[in-house]
Formats: structure tokens, C-alpha cells, sequence
């Protein structure tokens, strides 16, 4: 789903109009976001936790192993939400330039 999300992010990029300094952070929140989903997606599946991650396998890990693949997750959500928030706003920005008919 990452690589799904950054192709679609790719195909609509030109189209957000965004600040230089936005442009880079929704850029890079986007590339650590999915590439971080994928990191701490791994490394839940390697200590086998299983609070946050059931998918990954495990069967459940040391409490701190837990927290840790929490916390990596909590992180990656804020990371992408914030990233999503400044696309819209981007495109919004873009939208509000077209003349009406």
C-alpha cells in the first residue's frame, strides 16, 4: 500500500501548490512515513510483538519491544496524517485559482 500511495502522491504532485518550506516537509513526512511504515513493519515481524501488529505474526514480545514497535507506529500515522493534511491544503490552494464559469 506505501508504494501505492507515492505513486498516487507522484501523479497529482505537480498539481500542489505548496511553499517551498511545506513542499519539503510533506515531501520528506511522505518518504519517512511509508518507508518507516515498512522499517517498523519488519522489525515488529522480527521480535514477534503482536499489540499493535497482529499481522506480523508474533506471538507477543517483551513489554519494552512493544512499546517500541508502538511508538514507531504512532509516529508514522502523525508523519502521514501530516503529510496527507499538507497535499490537501496544497491542492485546495490550487483549486481556489481556477476561475468560475
Amino acid at each position: 500500500m506505501n508504494g501505492t500511495f507515492l505513486l498516487a502522491v507522484g501523479a497529482i504532485w505537480s498539481e500542489v501548490k505548496l511553499s517551498s518550506r511545506a513542499s519539503t516537509a510533506a515531501f520528506w513526512s511522505l518518504l519517512g512515513g511509508t518507508y518507516g511504515n515498512c522499517a517498523v513493519t519488519t522489525l515488529a515481524a522480527i521480535l514477534g510483538t503482536a499489540a499493535v501488529s497482529p499481522i506480523t505474526g508474533g506471538q507477543g514480545a517483551p513489554q519494552w519491544q512493544e512499546s517500541l514497535i508502538s511508538a514507531g507506529f504512532v509516529a508514522i500515522g502523525i508523519a502521514i496524517i501530516f503529510a496527507a493534511m499538507l497535499l490537501l491544503w496544497g491542492l485546495r490552494m490550487n483549486v481556489s485559482r481556477v476561475p468560475a464559469p
